[in-house]
């Protein structure tokens, strides 16, 4: 066996043990998990780090639970899928708002360059999955289990990236001056924002909350600061739902 051939079975080998990884971790962590007590977080962290366990102590006083997402690069989308539906559950008049946004959505996105018939299936699951939110017997346990469904939720995801991508590239003039490391915004969706499995970042959350006209805060729970910070998306706002951010990673918190 020469080199070349040594050198490919190596990279197979690799690549399997990455794909059984990948199942071990799909089969064992659901893609959006049910509520946990938030104290359920300390367990996660050194007793002896003094920052974290301070800043999750914190949370108690305004947290009382935790929704845990899949740790897949999609997880800012299906925290703030499920937070926003659940939300539209309670509230008749938000709820017709943004259904509106949403089943308008395909026009601008076909205005952008996005190929109707590309699009079309990823726009009809989302108003489905809008129109099941407003059934009386629709309960947030089966809102959970359709955001565990792999293919309902990547369509979700998909759509909402767009959505995202779309706010960005309508804004481009405002958003360049945010974006290193691309030419243009367009190239940044390109790469950053509409594939799927890619991280967001606050850049991302001001965009879909601008597309949506939603508000939403984010906690951030990190090793930079002695205190917890949050900010609102937008500025000033009154958030309609909380998501906890760890580096690389969204969940969803609960009063």
């Amino acid at each position: 066996m020469d080199a070349s051939t040594e050198a490919e079975n190596l990279d197979q080998k690799i690549m399997d043990q990455m794909e059984l990884i990948r199942k071990e971790i799909e089969e064992s962590v659901p893609l959006l998990s049910h509520k946990e007590d938030i104290a359920s977080l300390a367990k996660e962290y050194p007793p002896d780090d003094a920052i974290y366990q301070g800043k999750i102590r914190s949370l108690y006083s305004s947290y009382r639970w935790i929704r845990r997402t899949r740790r897949d690069g999609n997880c800012f989308y299906r925290a703030f899928g499920i937070s926003l539906m659940e939300m539209l559950k309670q509230n008749p008049d938000e709820y017709h708002r943004v259904y509106k946004v949403i089943e308008e959505s395909k026009d601008r996105l076909i205005e952008l360059g996005y190929q109707a018939f590309i699009i079309e299936d990823f726009h009809q699951t989302v108003l489905t999955l809008l129109k099941n939110v407003r059934k009386d017997d629709c309960t947030n346990d089966e809102l959970v289990e359709w955001f565990n469904d792999r293919d309902l939720s990547n369509y979700f995801v998909v759509y909402f990236r767009l959505l995202t991508s779309a706010h960005l590239k309508t804004n481009a003039e405002f958003f360049e001056n945010f974006i290193d490391g691309y030419q243009s915004v367009k190239d940044f969706c390109s790469y950053e924002v509409e594939p799927i499995g890619k991280e967001s970042d606050h850049i991302h959350a001001i965009a879909l909350t601008g597309f949506l006209n939603t508000a939403i805060e984010i906690v951030y729970l990190n090793h930079t600061d002695d205190d917890l910070s949050k900010h609102r998306f937008p500025e000033h706002s009154a958030p309609q739902f909380t998501l906890l951010y760890r580096p690389g990673h969204y969940d969803v918190l609960y009063k």
